[in-house]
């Protein structure tokens, strides 16, 4: 790792483009810089990079970036400095040896191999880097000046083929070995793996070189199956004398094919028990004799005191209904994902940017106005609302090149302007009472912000809220049940208005290509008899009004829930864990495992 992170600097130095993910690597390495004292503020660099930067950019561009990052107060001056010396360094065209002496120049500006010290492993790696810049140095007798790309080619090409294995002190306990490595000593235990027909013996592979007749006929290795068969036979009867326990497995299926087992198996005893699980560090250190160990419950948080913040919206809500320790993990202790890297904008920049031209379009304006505009008069107010959008987006990230957003302005127009369309075709008058709204509301002495897409009024007075969606229409099946884990929209009903009666209805807008419409639950739903209503869980309530007080006392509880601390690892369906970041903390392997071992005791 030590001298893979020296090549990395020099690519980072020598590459005209940079990629995101290579940088990433590169701050979050020990082995440069004032890597210990500006750990975390090479993290938030890190986390900050993600969200700001394109795919792609100039060595120059990350230090700019970096250099705004610091004046907003980020503690990274160390690894500046570092940086603008090793930009300092000339990287001009020369032959290898000098090239040798450049790269140490180079690492030795970005303080490479870092501040801790090193241990006797790493030290010994440094030395073999060493022996590297020796072989670069000899290559001047190919008489060929390079430039410090090539030259960082050359070096990772010398360091590739050199053989390093450092010396150690003690051996392994355990040692992964191929099937020559395992008979260098013997050793107390044995397992084989793999010990299947296809795979042992190996397979014949004759050397498409020379005529297959001369290499069967002098035996050569590789030659055909019969040589093959009798070395795998040799071997194999060193390895039944290379440990006291020997185990052989192999695997019964592969996908949907059905596998044999080796033929050189056949005289070896099948093993009838079956083999103990390994067990979990928790299980080792619950067994009997720990006298010391307390067992707690550990689905209990700590209760949010009067007064205690707790952010996260109604997303915190959501995550509450569908997994208690989401909400906890996520929202209460602030864990969340770093953004994945993406080429140009991800699905969540387009999303918000159709939020953002739709709040654009409907200011100042309300359905009579979509209505009786004339087609010019459409056009240029979609493409007003189209250019102060991008215009505002570019100003605060540069993660789109021009042409990136050129691309999108064409997509919004013909996206939105179907969606405008859609709405006047559709012919329900309203006018418009806010977009993009926030309003904090306390349920049950939690504060939740609720913030949303679009208000609007429609003739007969009631109050009708919107949220956008581009991507799968959410289910709102749980909308009926006890436990609502698509919470956003009834959140809005009974939460936003001072007299619920004011609601009329809840809907998804959903802005999609040839898809639009409108999804959710309102007034109109109740006028049809019950057992004709859709959707089908507005056949359980009275009436309009009994839904909107079945999703004020629910929500309530979820609210109870979190005051009272509830994080239980707890879920109907893990497919609603998709949009959850914090799924490692939720430990499900282990907890699936323990459940399967749970039912076998009982059974």
């Amino acid at each position: 790792p030590i001298n893979q992170a020296a090549l990395n600097l020099i690519r980072l130095l020598s590459a005209y483009q940079l990629q995101k993910a290579d940088v990433s690597h590169d701050l979050l390495s020990p082995f440069w810089s004032a890597s210990t004292k500006e750990s975390d503020a090479r993290a938030m660099l890190d986390a900050k990079m993600r969200e700001k930067l394109p795919m792609q950019f100039t060595l120059q561009r990350f230090m700019e970036f970096a250099e705004q990052q610091h004046d907003n107060g980020l503690g990274i001056s160390g690894l500046l400095t570092h940086l603008r010396a090793a930009s300092a360094v000339p990287t001009k065209k020369a032959m290898p040896s000098n090239w040798a002496q450049i790269l140490t120049n180079l690492l030795t500006a970005l303080n490479w191999p870092g501040e801790r010290n090193i241990s006797s492993l790493e030290y010994q790696a440094v030395n073999a880097w060493k022996k590297a810049l020796q072989q670069m140095a000899k290559l001047d007798v190919l008489g060929k000046t390079l430039s410090i790309a090539e030259a960082a080619h050359l070096i990772q090409q010398i360091c590739t083929e050199q053989v390093f294995q450092a010396e150690t002190e003690h051996e392994s306990a355990i040692q992964i070995l191929g099937i020559m490595e395992a008979l260098s000593a013997p050793v107390d235990a044995m397992w084989c793996m793999n010990m299947n027909d296809h795979i042992w013996p190996p397979p014949a592979r004759p050397n498409p070189l020379l005529p297959a007749s001369i290499q069967r006929a002098a035996a050569l290795p590789n030659a055909d199956n019969s040589v093959q068969a009798a070395f795998a036979a040799t071997i194999h009867q060193r390895l039944l004398h290379s440990a006291k326990h020997i185990v052989f497995s192999s695997s019964k299926t592969e996908g949907e094919s059905q596998l044999r087992a080796s033929p050189l198996m056949k005289d070896v005893v099948m093993i009838e028990a079956d083999m103990p699980l390994a067990e979990t560090l928790a299980e080792q250190l619950s067994h009997a004799g720990n006298a010391d160990l307390t067992t707690i419950d550990d689905h209990i948080a700590p209760a949010v005191q009067v007064g205690d913040h707790v952010s996260g919206g109604t997303g915190l809500l959501k995550a509450q209904a569908i997994c208690p320790a989401w909400a906890f993990y996520q929202y209460r202790l602030a864990a969340k994902a770093l953004k994945t890297p993406t080429s140009g904008l991800d699905s969540m920049e387009r999303g918000s940017l159709v939020h953002d031209v739709l709040e654009r379009f409907w200011r100042k304006r309300h359905f009579a106005d979509l209505r009786d505009m004339s087609e010019a008069d459409f056009s240029q107010a979609l493409i007003a609302a189209i250019q102060s959008t991008l215009q505002a987006f570019a100003a605060e990230s540069s993660v789109a090149s021009p042409t990136v957003l050129e691309l999108e302005h064409e997509r919004l127009s013909k996206l939105i302007g179907d969606w405008l369309q859609f709405e006047k075709t559709r012919g329900v008058a309203f006018n418009i009472v806010a977009c993009e709204a926030e309003k904090q509301v306390q349920i049950c002495g939690i504060e939740v912000t609720l913030k949303i897409d679009r208000i609007h009024q429609l003739e007969s007075g009631g109050l009708v809220f919107v949220d956008y969606k581009t991507g799968q229409i959410p289910k709102t099946k749980s909308w009926g049940e006890d436990r609502i884990t698509e919470p956003q929209l009834p959140i809005y009903a009974a939460f936003y208005a001072e007299d619920i009666a004011q609601v009329a209805g809840v809907y998804f807008g959903m802005v999609k290509i040839a898809e639009h419409a409108f999804s959710g639950v309102g007034e109109e739903n109740f006028e049809a008899e019950p057992d004709k209503r859709k959707p089908a869980f507005t056949k359980a309530f009275i009436d309009w009004q009994h839904l909107l007080m079945h999703w004020k006392t629910s929500i309530e509880e979820i609210a109870e829930e979190i005051k009272a601390g509830e994080s239980a690892v707890r879920f109907n369906d893990e497919s609603e864990l998709v949009y959850c970041e914090v799924i490692p903390l939720l430990r499900l392997p282990e907890r699936k495992l323990q459940f399967e071992r749970f039912q076998g005791e009982k059974a």
